[in-house]
């Protein structure tokens, strides 16, 4: 099972949407497990008893999501250029899904920081608000500076 927190805020949008009581939605969760995650769970019910919503969603955060010791925020801060804009935005919200409160703001100014300069300065200078005006602005500017770009060194 690969991170976990997509697919668990996929189970939420279906609970709010189809109206799922609190106490069942981790008997219709666990029905529909698979493979490991199925397996995981038996024991986990063996040990605990059936859990609750909330402490089904930390166990299972503990045993497929980012290691515990992870600091998301320092990730997220240091995550490096990959290549293109595309690339760097979806690893951008992988991690920024696991950091917890920031502000829109927040938010747009890590994203933009990360970018190469000859993006992120163009982006800076247009003072996006929010993550989705600044990766509107880095694609945009990304097209129009690509005979610019200067070649990344080979990792």
């Amino acid at each position: 099972m690969a991170d976990p927190l997509g697919w668990l805020n996929k189970c939420e949008q279906f609970f709010r949407d189809q109206l799922t009581r609190e106490a069942d939605k981790v008997w219709l969760t666990s029905y529909h497990l698979k493979g490991v995650a199925q397996q995981w769970y038996v024991v986990l019910e063996q040990d605990l008893g059936r859990p609750s919503w909330p402490e089904f969603r930390t166990c299972c955060q503990e045993r497929f999501g980012p290691a515990i010791s992870t600091n998301h925020l320092a990730d997220l801060a240091r995550l490096p250029f990959g290549g293109s804009v595309d690339k760097y935005m979806a690893d951008f919200q992988e991690r920024a899904a696991h950091v917890g409160d920031l502000s829109a703001l927040q938010k747009a100014c890590l994203f933009t920081g990360g970018l190469p300069e000859h993006i992120r300065v163009n982006v800076e200078l247009l003072g996006p608000t929010n993550l989705q005006q600044a990766m509107r602005l880095a694609r945009m500017y990304e097209r129009c500076n690509a005979p610019l770009a200067p070649a990344l060194p080979a990792p």
